[in-house]
């Protein structure tokens, strides 16, 4: 029989977890409740009987796949009909799916169990959730919100609610053996960096272009094409103001990137900066009905707004009810979308602030080895078939006075204070260019001199003298 003491320790740990009400965490719960609190259980937790009873329930809910259905509370004591129920649906294949932080959250849990116990079969559960992950992934490198699901808008490249990339970070931490999965063979850890790379690859190809631009991503793109697709029926093809803001966060993190990764990374960044939305915020009300709603008014010193769509040819926010017609007013849709949907949000600002970080760090590793920076500068124009033809005379030297002119804008503050000051106190005593004898490219000293054709110079001269 447990001890009272012990069932109260282990209702301390879950409350400090920020489960549940001590009383009632083991009841059926709201599903978001599971997401929320599985990654804050501290290590000390897995060590218990009770980890390994909510474990025994993750195992449960896993399907044939290797996959979990989403919207389930894990923790929760169940009922014989329910467990029956759960022992059922593990053929129901296509209910296995990464929306709503499925899969990702269960792995992640088991491998934290498995670090704390020892135990085989949560090892196991692990490893077959991440095949689920590579098995799901597209060639393109796409990955679809449900596998192995046949039709519907479940099978496009998904990025709604951050699911590819919380896919990719979870692969990434498992690629680079960081906690908890440090127990997982070098074969798996391989298989885990091809696939995140595969992703990146996705993620620069489904980049949408505007008027000859780069600029940000839809919430999903078709598998097939990779252009922008519709999902829900309020959810048409667009640029995303909300899903596009981790992409460019998960590029941002990654090291040495290429001229790609860093084209793509400023495209997006020039896309989020001209597309910020300021002076409105919301201002909730009790509508005539009784219900909760908000309007969109004026203010002054808010925060920047970003709207969850943008038109893709025109880049207008808009907003859409579920009977799919664009509107151009957040007040025009009906009360339950428009409070049962994320709109606007702040989070560019969250890009926009890393981004200013990131480039620092871009300039600091080529100014300490090249007394340089890499510096990606955007302009452009707006011409016609005639202005390449200089139809009327001098519209082509025009044209190309514009981008120069939008060019050198953007080069004015290419360095900050303490960046001149850090290359004015350089001593170029230890530099690298062509040697002025032997035309070798490597290091030489003052005189112009790599270091053999120094040493020739200096034998020749015992020689001679």
């Amino acid at each position: 029989m447990r001890k009272p003491g012990f069932f109260l320790l282990l209702l301390f740990i879950l409350t400090n977890a920020s489960a549940q009400k001590a009383t009632d965490y083991r009841k059926q719960q709201n599903y978001k409740e599971w997401v929320h609190i599985a990654p804050k259980f501290d290590d000390d937790f897995f060590k218990t009987e009770e980890a390994q009873r909510i474990g025994d329930n993750v195992l449960l809910y896993q399907q044939i796949t290797g996959g979990w259905p989403k919207n389930i509370y894990m923790p929760a004591e169940l009922t014989e009909q329910e467990y029956k129920a759960a022992l059922k649906a593990k053929e129901d294949i296509n209910q296995s799916t990464i929306d709503n932080n499925a899969t990702t959250t269960e792995i992640e849990y088991l491998a934290r169990l498995y670090l704390a116990t020892q135990k085989e079969k949560y090892k196991e559960g692990v490893l077959n959730g991440i095949q689920y992950l590579l098995k799901s992934q597209y060639e393109n490198g796409g990955w679809p919100q449900f596998y192995p699901r046949p039709k519907g808008y479940y099978v496009q490249i998904t990025y709604n609610d951050n699911a590819m990339v919380r896919v990719m970070n979870q692969l990434r931490s498992i690629y680079e053996k960081k906690a908890p999965y440090t127990f997982l063979p070098d074969n798996i850890c391989e298989q885990a960096r091809n696939a995140f790379n595969k992703g990146i690859e996705c993620i620069l190809k489904t980049q949408v272009c505007q008027n000859g631009e780069l600029t940000v991503w839809c919430a999903q793109h078709d598998r097939v094409t990779l252009e922008p697709c519709k999902a829900r029926a309020y959810e048409l093809p667009s640029l995303s103001g909300q899903e596009s803001d981790n992409i460019v966060l998960l590029l941002m993190s990654l090291p040495n990137p290429s001229t790609d990764i860093v084209k793509s990374i400023e495209g997006a960044i020039k896309w989020f900066q001209k597309s910020k939305i300021k002076g409105i915020q919301k201002e909730y009300f009790t509508n005539g009905e009784g219900k909760k709603d908000y309007r969109m008014v004026p203010c002054e010193d808010c925060p920047t707004l970003w709207a969850r769509f943008y038109e893709l040819e025109t880049n207008r926010p808009f907003f859409c009810d579920r009977d799919g017609i664009k509107k151009y007013d957040i007040s025009e849709i009906g009360h339950e979308r428009r409070n049962g949907y994320s709109w606007y949000n702040k989070d560019g600002s969250k890009v926009l602030k890393r981004y200013e970080k990131w480039k620092k760090e871009q300039k600091s590793w080529f100014l300490k080895y090249f007394q340089n920076e890499l510096f990606v500068a955007c302009s452009y124009a707006p011409c016609s078939a005639n202005s390449l033809r200089n139809i009327p005379e001098g519209s082509y030297s025009e044209m190309f006075r514009k981008v120069s002119e939008g060019l050198s804008a953007e080069k004015m503050h290419r360095y900050d204070a303490d960046e001149i000051i850090w290359l004015n106190n350089q001593k170029a005593d230890d530099y690298t260019r062509e040697c002025k004898v032997c035309k070798h490219i490597g290091k030489v000293d003052e005189n112009g001199l790599c270091s053999l054709c120094n040493k020739i110079q200096k034998l020749s001269n015992d020689v001679l003298y």
